[in-house]
Formats: C-alpha cells, structure tokens, sequence
C-alpha cells in the first residue's frame, strides 16, 4: 500500500527520537491512517504513540450543548454522541448517531475552551477533545490535515504559538492540494457590514442578560462588562475608509494601518473594561492557566448559572478574535505586499467582502520550517508538470537540489494498455435532462461493450442517480 512507503520511515524516524507530523489533503485519508494502517502496523511490529489531531470545529462541545440545546428529542440525540463516539469527533459518530442530530449541531463545536472551569472538563480530559488534544501532544506520529498546519502557520506568524507543538519530520501526502490549503487558511474575509451586525447582535445580547434576574446575585463583580462594543464609531469610520481606500488602489495603505491599530486598541480596550472580573473574565476569554485564582472559584460557577451572560462572554471573546485576525492580515499583506492580493469582491447580492489573498506561500512555508527546525518530505502521484518538480517546488519555497527529489514512475503502459474516447455530439452540462439522457445512453453503451466493466466519476450524487436510474430502465444486465 502506497501509505506503508512513508509510515515504515516515519515510524523509524520516531525511533529515533524525532517527532514525525503526516499531513493528507482530505479527512477521510487521515481516518485511514489513524483507524487502520497505523494500527495493523502496529499489530506487526512496535510503533510509537501516534495519534491524530483535528481543528477545534471538529470536536463537539458538552458545555456549549448543554447551554444552548433544549427538547429531550435532542437532548437524548446529543447524550447517543458524546456516550458513544471517541473524542466526541462530529465525523466519527455512527451513522445512526448523526442522522439523530440537528443539522446545526456543527456550532455546538468547541471554540475558546475554558478547561478547569468547565463543568464537563473530567469527562472531557477522559473521552473528548481534551483527552484528544493530550494524545497529539504526547505523540511520536501525529496524523493532520493540511488545513490544520495551515492554520499553523497564520497562528505562528501572527502570534508566535505552536499549535502542532515542536516536530522535526514533516510528511505532506497528497501535495499537489498542499500550497492551495496553506493559501487559504492565510487568506482574510472581512464582511462590509461586520461591524454593523456586531452592534445589533451585542445590543439583543446586553438586552437579554439586563432581564436575567440571576445577575442581581453577583451584580458587582459584572456590573462593568461594556454596555456596547468599545470604539465601535471610530472603528466603523476606520472599516469604511479601508473598504474605500482597497476599491480605488486594490491596495492596503493608510487607512488599513489606521483601522489595524484601532482594532488592537479595541481589544485592549475590552480587557480593561472587564477588568473588574478579573480572573472569571480573563480566564474565560484566553484560556490561560496564569489567570487562575481564589476570584476564579468564586465567581465563576455563579457566572455559569446565568445563560445570557455566558452568551455575552462567548460573543465578546469571538469578537476579539475577529479583530485579531483582521489586523494580523493587514499586518501580514503589508509585511510581504507584492505576494498578497488584496481586492474587494461583491458576491452579486449587494454583499461586499474584503479580501486578503496569498499570491505565493513559499516564503512564509520556509520560515515556518526553519523556527521549528523541521524537514518537509511532499509525496504525490501529480506534482510534476513537464516531467519538472520545479514548479511545485517554487510554490512551497523550495530549493531544487541534487537527490532531493525523486520519481518512482509506473510500469503501466498508457500506449498499449489504454484508449482515450472523447465524445464530441454529447449537448453541454447545462443542458439538464436532455445531457443527463444522453449520458445514459453513452454508458449503456460502452458499458455493453465492455461487458459492463468500467469505474463511473460523477459531480455530484444527483447525477449519479439520475444516471443509475436511466440504466436499470434500459434494461442494464450487469
């Protein structure tokens, strides 16, 4: 098997004290590593702890559902996934589980998580995403997603934390997706109307925590949690001017550094404003250890008895981290301009959106590496163009050398051993019905010729039906 040719390295090099970092384009790829492949090499020969870790929007969150979901029709339907599924994985419950759950369950995932002032963080640390996240950090082999190491690399260069922790061997399968899922998890949207929607929303929060008589038991300590988002005029103004100065100059100037600094203000604005929760509030907000304390004892399992302020907590740290992530994008188109695209694109609702848009990830990949001292190794059936590896290397930042690259080949003979058949009277996809009867007819036919030998690929499952139906009605023998 095409993945036993880099796991067997990979598992030497973990011998050898190396931590080893496997990244696959697609979920299902890292399911089979982690479910199967790792686990039948380990009932062949010794492996190290390997484990597999997910982004937080992957694991379900027992606090956020029990604040937020009501009906016993699901309730019994969130209990069924978090008794029965390992590290609570939305992906990993049984079809059974999941067609029970509401369609939203999605934002019941975990986000900024509170750990010791959790009431569930026992049972998390035993079977959730705690005891997941504990696994991948003790891990010697550590199965990812592209997407997670992109994430990896906008948060190390933004705010200098490692949240694939330290490894020295990194193993990219499927490459050729590699540069695109590194591109997006470092491109930013910023709705024009974020602001506005930021305002409404808080106002309906502030709303509903004012009636909530349970506040009135510990109104002194949240008596100064800001009625309105702080500097929300200037930054309106500030946001408006970007959106204006982009539009005319496809260009960040000015105006974007004046709206990036504003944004940093506002935040530590909205940290001196709840300053009089202290470690309840801070805690909560960063999830840091350093902030534990008597106070935090005190005050926060009567803050977890009122809903609205909890909702209120929740939505103040989400917003933080939105205007982080905006001026860390100013911050990083600007460090690097002539590699970022910068544009804002109408979606033809009358809906705007910003956007900053990594032209080349070589660079930012390279310095990624050299802070962790780690060595990429990129495997992929399709990563040369012109029998070159040059352009895929120049996407990634990396330097051709001699005997650091390699082509297996493959002893099919395309010449003898395949035809290509283009048919050139089939009507055009957008045909509808009329395209879909003419597939059928073009299957059925090469399907009896072939004595109904073939491998189908569709678009979508729609079509593959339509398909399928359209040939039992011929009479398909196969």
């Amino acid at each position: 098997r095409k993945s036993f040719a880099y796991l067997l390295p990979a598992i030497e090099q973990a011998e050898r004290g190396n931590r080893v970092v496997i990244s696959t384009a697609m979920k299902s790829l890292q399911q089979q590593l982690y479910f199967k492949d790792l686990p039948y090499l380990a009932s062949k020969m010794p492996v190290p702890a390997f484990a597999r870790h997910l982004g937080k929007a992957n694991y379900g969150c027992k606090r956020k559902v029990a604040l937020n979901v009501y009906g016993r029709a699901q309730e019994d339907a969130y209990d069924a996934f978090f008794d029965n599924t390992n590290h609570w994985v939305w992906g990993d419950a049984t079809e059974e589980i999941s067609k029970k759950l509401p369609e939203d369950h999605w934002k019941h995932s975990v986000a900024y998580c509170s750990g010791d002032r959790c009431d569930y963080v026992d049972e998390c640390r035993e079977r959730g995403y705690l005891a997941a996240k504990a696994a991948s950090d003790f891990a010697k082999i550590l199965v990812v997603n592209h997407a997670l190491v992109g994430a990896g690399v906008r948060v190390g260069a933004q705010h200098d934390i490692k949240i694939l922790g330290d490894f020295q061997v990194l193993i990219v399968h499927e490459a050729h997706k590699y540069p695109e899922a590194i591109r997006n998890a470092l491109t930013c949207q910023m709705p024009a109307a974020f602001f506005d929607k930021a305002v409404n929303q808080y106002q309906e929060l502030v709303g509903a925590f004012r009636s909530d008589m349970s506040v009135l038991t510990f109104s002194r300590e949240v008596g100064h949690i800001p009625q309105q988002l702080p500097n929300i005029p200037l930054l309106q103004a500030a946001y408006r001017n970007m959106f204006r100065e982009v539009a005319r100059t496809d260009a960040y100037g000015d105006a974007a550094y004046a709206f990036a600094r504003l944004a940093g203000a506002a935040v530590i604005d909205l940290d001196a404003a709840c300053d009089v929760l202290h470690v309840a509030f801070r805690s909560f907000l960063v999830g840091r250890d350093e902030y534990q304390g008597e106070m935090c004892t005190k005050v926060w399992p009567e803050m977890r008895n009122s809903i609205p302020l909890m909702s209120m907590l929740t939505y103040l740290s989400e917003y933080v981290a939105k205007l982080q992530d905006f001026a860390g994008a100013i911050d990083l188109a600007t460090k690097d301009r002539i590699k970022y695209v910068v544009t804002v694109i109408e979606n033809g609702q009358g809906v705007s959106e910003l956007h900053t848009i990594p032209i080349d990830v070589g660079d930012r990949l390279q310095k990624f590496y050299e802070k962790r001292n780690a060595v990429p190794h990129y495997l992929s059936a399709t990563l040369m163009v012109n029998d070159s590896f040059e352009h895929f290397a120049e996407e990634v930042g990396h330097d051709l050398i001699t005997g650091s690259t390699f082509f297996a080949g493959s002893p099919f003979d395309y010449k003898k051993q395949a035809w290509c058949y283009a048919p050139s009277h089939l009507p055009e996809p957008t045909a509808g019905d009329a395209y879909t009867a003419a597939v059928v007819e073009e299957c059925y036919a090469l399907l009896m010729a072939n004595e109904g030998h073939a491998f189908i690929l569709f678009t979508s499952y729609k079509e593959l039906n339509a398909v399928d139906a359209g040939l039992r009605r011929k009479g398909y023998p196969y």
